[in-house]
C-alpha cells in the first residue's frame, strides 16, 4: 500500500510539472524605468508575464538618478530611459550592451491646466492667464524638464517665470504638484494624462518643433546579460501588442 502512495504521489508531481513548465522556469527581471514611462510599463507587464511566465520588478524614478544609480551598481538588469543620452553612455562604460539599445518610444510633452474655463487650453495659456506658480520637472535630471524649459525659451518666457518656476524630481512628481493645487499649471508626459483620462480641454500638446525630440531608448544592462528574461522583454517590447499599447498611451513610434 505504501508503495502505491508513494507512486502515486510520484506520478502526480511530474505531471504538475509536465503542466506548468512557465511557472517553474519563469524568471524575475529587474527593469529600470523612466517615471513618464511608469504607467505604460504597468500596462504591458501583465502582457510580457502571461506570455512568458516571468514577472516583472519595476524601479521608477528620474532618468538622471536612475542613471546615476546603475553606475553604482544597482541590481537592475533593463533600463527604459526616456533620453537616448544615458543609454549612449552605459554603452560606453561596458555597463550595457550596445548593439541592444533601440528606441522604444518618442515622448510628447504637455501643458497641463487643471482648472479653469471651459476654453480649451492653447498657446497663449501663459501669457493671457499669467499662472502664479507653473510646475516643470528638473531640466538636469529628467528628460521632459529639459524639454520644457526648451519650450519657454522657444516661447520667449523663460526669463518671465523665473521665481515662478516648481521643480518635481521628475514627472511623476510633477503631475502631483498638479494635481495637488500647489500649482496651477504643469509640463507632463502626455501619457499621464491619456492614462488618467483627463479631458482633452485640460491640456495643450506642446508641437514638437517646440523641443528637441524625446526619444527613449531601451537598453540590456550588463547585468541582464546572462537573463533569458531579459532578452525576451527586449524583443517583446519591438512586438506589435507591445507598439500598439504604446501608442495608446500617447507616444509616438518611430
Amino acid at each position: 500500500m505504501m508503495g502505491f502512495l508513494r507512486s502515486k504521489i510520484f506520478l502526480v508531481t511530474t505531471l504538475s510539472s509536465l503542466m506548468f513548465p512557465l511557472i517553474a522556469m519563469g524568471d524575475q527581471l529587474h527593469v529600470a524605468v523612466a517615471a513618464n514611462f511608469k504607467a505604460t510599463l504597468q500596462k504591458l507587464a501583465p502582457l510580457f508575464e502571461a506570455q512568458t511566465g516571468h514577472q516583472l520588478l519595476i524601479s521608477s524614478g528620474s532618468t538622471g538618478k536612475l542613471y546615476a544609480q546603475i553606475t553604482h551598481g544597482a541590481p537592475f538588469q533593463v533600463f527604459l530611459s526616456a533620453d537616448q543620452q544615458r543609454p549612449i553612455r552605459l554603452a560606453e562604460s561596458t555597463l550595457a550592451l550596445s548593439a541592444t539599445r533601440f528606441t522604444y518610444a518618442t515622448g510628447q510633452l504637455a501643458l497641463y491646466v487643471p482648472d479653469g474655463s471651459d476654453r480649451p487650453i492653447g498657446p497663449d495659456y501663459l501669457t493671457t492667464n499669467n499662472p502664479q506658480r507653473v510646475a516643470l520637472s528638473n531640466p538636469k535630471v529628467a528628460p521632459y524638464g529639459r524639454a520644457a524649459k526648451e519650450t519657454l525659451h522657444t516661447i520667449q518666457l523663460w526669463e518671465s517665470y523665473q521665481g515662478k518656476m516648481a521643480f518635481g524630481e521628475n514627472v511623476g512628481q510633477t503631475l502631483a504638484f498638479v494635481a495637488s493645487g500647489s500649482v496651477e499649471a504643469g509640463f507632463v508626459a502626455l501619457s499621464q494624462l491619456m492614462r488618467l483620462q483627463v479631458d482633452a480641454n485640460r491640456y495643450w500638446i506642446i508641437p514638437q518643433t517646440h523641443y528637441a525630440p524625446l526619444h527613449q531608448d531601451a537598453i540590456l544592462l550588463t547585468q541582464g546579460e546572462k537573463s533569458p528574461a531579459a532578452w525576451e522583454w527586449m524583443a517583446f517590447l519591438r512586438s506589435p501588442l507591445a507598439r500598439t499599447t504604446i501608442q495608446q498611451m500617447g507616444y509616438t513610434l518611430p
